[in-house]
């Protein structure tokens, strides 16, 4: 078990944490949403350690079930697939 995972389970038991663990909103960060490091200034670090944290223990989570379903490879081939099918600098 990660250190990050009782983090991640009191915010998905939480009504009030929980839409910062979806799935569908995580993977539709950027990377600076991901880590809550100010575009401006990166070097200050995470505006957010806790937040950034659980972004982390989300991606991670969800990662390994993908591959305890045997979905992980698939699901990276389609992501690998629309990204070099999108202009991802774009927006």
């Amino acid at each position: 078990m990660n250190w990050r995972f009782p983090e991640l389970r009191e915010a998905l038991l939480s009504p009030a944490k929980h839409a910062t663990t979806r799935e569908d909103l995580l993977f539709s960060m950027d990377m600076w949403a991901f880590t809550t490091v100010d575009r401006a200034h990166p070097d200050a670090g995470p505006a957010d350690p806790a937040l950034q944290n659980l972004h982390y223990a989300t991606a991670r989570y969800f990662l390994q079930w993908l591959d305890r379903q045997e979905k992980l490879w698939p699901f990276y081939r389609v992501g690998r697939w629309f990204f070099a099918m999108c202009d991802v600098d774009s927006g």
